[in-house]
């Protein structure tokens, strides 16, 4: 009876310590591949260009050589330590892809890039100013991170991508429950939602297209099939009544 007894326990103990384990190569992100010989190494995929479209809402910083610039930018006060928040100073791009902007009026920019707004908005300063430059960001472009993750919720970017590590990042990174193996990309593309499966353990993914995140992308973090039991989160009262039941048969089996 005690042999027997002995042998349920150990056995019972193994298993919760193999249930409540995950390796480490199942935790670490950009996993060198077994074949890899020396550091790695890999070239980062190209972002693709966003285009401004209907709705958007643009940061717009004119600069000169004249001391009156500022009359032609939306005045602001400073941010948190004095800092500039250009979240609180935008354009919204009309529905006919228009913005107004001061002196020159109403100018078309839907279906530019940035950098082409930029400098077409700086061509028609040039009337005006002392060699204008002009600076152009998103300012409402955000994406949507879920699932195991330290804070999930809705993160806002003004530069022209983020990486899919930056956006994690935001969140608090990964908890310990998270399936790095398989990460869930929700895009929306010409009205039609695509799902992209990316495995942030592969080295591959820094050339992939989708290491880049696009504006109003979703990243849905899955969680493991087998989870990490805390001691909290532990079921002890079923492992204490699968004890008790096991040593109750046990016992009238011996007699």
């Amino acid at each position: 009876m005690r042999f027997t007894f002995r042998i349920f326990i150990s056995l019972l103990l193994g298993l919760m310590i193999l249930a409540s384990c995950v390796p480490n190569r199942k935790m670490v992100y950009l996993q060198e591949k077994a074949t890899d010989l020396g550091p790695m190494s890999t070239e980062v995929a190209p972002s693709e260009e966003q285009h401004i479209t209907a709705t958007d809402e643009l940061y717009i910083r004119i600069n000169s050589m004249d001391d009156y610039t500022a009359y032609y930018n939306i005045a602001t006060e400073g941010g948190m330590y004095g800092r500039y928040d250009p979240s609180l100073t935008s354009y919204t791009v009309e529905n006919n892809g228009t913005v107004l902007l001061p002196m020159i009026g109403n100018i078309y920019l839907e279906g530019l890039t940035l950098e082409e707004a930029g400098q077409k908005i700086t061509d028609m300063y040039k009337g005006y100013l002392n060699q204008p430059a002009v600076n152009v960001r998103f300012v409402d472009k955000n994406v949507i991170v879920l699932g195991e993750v330290t804070r999930p919720g809705v993160y806002i970017f003004t530069r022209k991508e983020i990486p899919v590590f930056k956006a994690i990042a935001y969140a608090g990174d990964m908890t310990v429950y998270a399936n790095r193996n398989h990460v869930l990309i929700l895009r929306e593309e010409e009205n039609i939602l695509y799902r992209h499966r990316v495995d942030l353990t592969d080295p591959d993914l820094l050339a992939s297209k989708y290491y880049y995140l696009q504006p109003n992308d979703i990243l849905y973090i899955q969680p493991l099939k087998r989870r990490i039991w805390g001691f909290a989160e532990m079921p002890w009262a079923l492992l204490l009544g699968t004890v008790t039941t096991t040593i109750l048969v046990l016992g009238y089996v011996q007699r």
